[in-house]
Order: C-alpha cells, then sequence, then structure tokens
C-alpha cells in the first residue's frame, strides 16, 4: 500500500495505482515513469520505489523524485526490511539502498553493490 493509500502495482505494461475502484497507469516518459516495464514496487513512508527492466531504481513522493541508473543489472525486486530499509535483490545478490537513519540518501551504497546480505541470512521472514 502506498502512502497516498492506494495499491501500487508493477507490470511489464507500466506501473498501475488501484483506489479500491478502479486501475489506473502511471504516465511513462519525461516526469512520469522512465521505463514502462516495471519490475517491482515498495512504499516507505511517504515515497514509492519502483524498479525497471533495465536496473533503474526510481523513487516518486515527498522526499522528490528522483531516478538512478545504477548498473545494468537487468530487473531486480524490492525487499523492506523490519526496520524500514529499503534492499535491491536478485538470486544471489542484493544491496541496501536506503537505511532507517538516512532515508533520502538514494542508493549511494548499492553502487558498488554495497552492503551485501549475510550469506543463508534472510532480510525478511
Amino acid at each position: 500500500m502506498g502512502p497516498d493509500g492506494r495499491l501500487w502495482i508493477a507490470t511489464w505494461d507500466g506501473l498501475y495505482t488501484f483506489d479500491g475502484e478502479r486501475f489506473d497507469r502511471r504516465p511513462s516518459g519525461p516526469g512520469g515513469v522512465p521505463n514502462p516495464r516495471v519490475a517491482d514496487v515498495a512504499a516507505i513512508g511517504d515515497d514509492v520505489w519502483f524498479t525497471d527492466e533495465a536496473g533503474g531504481l526510481h523513487r516518486r513522493g515527498q522526499s522528490g523524485d528522483r531516478s538512478w541508473q545504477i548498473e545494468p543489472l537487468g530487473p531486480v525486486g524490492l525487499v523492506v526490511d523490519e526496520t524500514g530499509g529499503l534492499w535491491r535483490w536478485r538470486p544471489g545478490w542484493c544491496a541496501r539502498v536506503v537505511t532507517p537513519a538516512v532515508p533520502n540518501a538514494g542508493p549511494a551504497t548499492a553502487t558498488s553493490p554495497g552492503e551485501l546480505c549475510p550469506p543463508g541470512v534472510p532480510i525478511w521472514d
């Protein structure tokens, strides 16, 4: 559920919201969803984060709209841990994007690839 009370849905046809009655596709292109093939979406506080098929990471919300092309990973998933931290992941790899102490810092720690998940230790239950 997003900060606006709507359900946000990632699809290969774009980013959609559902308000309980109808689905709305978020606009693509400048000022909208940069790449309409959205891989995953997660909400933290007043922000909605999403990834795309090219490995782009995007934030929309109270903290401002921002996009990063971190590396050409291809589609990656997003996970919010119990502390409110945001992680990007794919099989065999993960990196912390946002820590609760610095929620607006963006993916600075995920560029190289950042904090790696400890082997065999899940970050979600």
